[in-house]
């Protein structure tokens, strides 16, 4: 009798000692456990695409709408006055792009906004033929050749070739000459094929007094071409 109670007792002592070793170890894993949610947390915050847990909290990004773009008060394209009014056209609405925010898959929808009389009904057609999903998607360097095409018809071009070819400075006016050789050299492209062949031909533009300095420095861009003709 005595043994056997002697092993009961060993055995409710056993499992006694096993369940609080149980409890101990629940203790253990439940304490590390939030040492490491923070962690966990700040992890899956970091992974998500849009840096939160619940994705469907997030706040969908603002678009770019029409009103912002012409709050800088773009300048109007009418397709009149030859393929310089078009350049000087090109150049002021890039400028409204930066200054507006206008993301590049909706340049040609915004500006095409402002097209108006000859430009306008030329525009009209070419939506009427494309549709106007496909025609407002088209990148914007596909309008400009498009529209260089279209406006700018070929015995104006002769002469805007003839004018690059005999381009020269004006005096001390440089920012004059890198404005109208940028705009001709997009117009008659075929005079300035290479780099080497762009820095030349600036090169001839100039004032004889630079030629020797532009020369000696041997710049490797137009850009840096530019540069150096502004240093003297």
């Amino acid at each position: 009798m005595s043994s056997s109670s002697s092993k009961r007792r060993k055995s409710k002592k056993g499992s006694t000692s096993t369940a609080m070793s149980q409890k101990d170890c629940m203790k253990f894993m439940a304490k590390q456990f939030a040492k490491v949610l923070p962690d966990i947390v700040s992890k899956i915050q970091i992974d998500s695409p849009h840096g939160s847990v619940d994705s469907k909290a997030d706040k969908p990004k603002p678009t770019f709408q029409f009103k912002q773009f012409m709050a800088c008060k773009p300048l109007e394209f009418t397709g009149k006055n030859g393929a310089t009014a078009m350049m000087n056209w090109f150049d002021a609405i890039e400028l409204t792009f930066l200054q507006s925010g206008c993301p590049d898959e909706l340049r040609t929808l915004n500006a095409t906004g402002v097209f108006r009389e000859k430009a306008l009904e030329w525009w009209t057609t070419e939506r009427n033929k494309r549709g106007n999903e496909v025609a407002h998607a088209m990148p914007w360097d596909d309008l400009k050749q498009l529209m260089k095409d279209h406006f700018c018809p070929p015995h104006e071009l002769q002469k805007l070739e003839n004018e690059f070819w005999n381009l020269t400075q004006k005096g001390s006016d440089m920012d004059g000459l890198i404005t109208r050789f940028k705009q001709l050299s997009v117009l008659c492209p075929g005079q300035v094929e290479t780099v080497p062949k762009t820095i030349a031909k600036f090169v001839r533009c100039v004032a004889p007094s630079l030629t020797n300095h532009l020369a000696s420095a041997n710049p490797q861009t137009i850009e840096r071409c530019f540069s150096y003709s502004h240093r003297t």
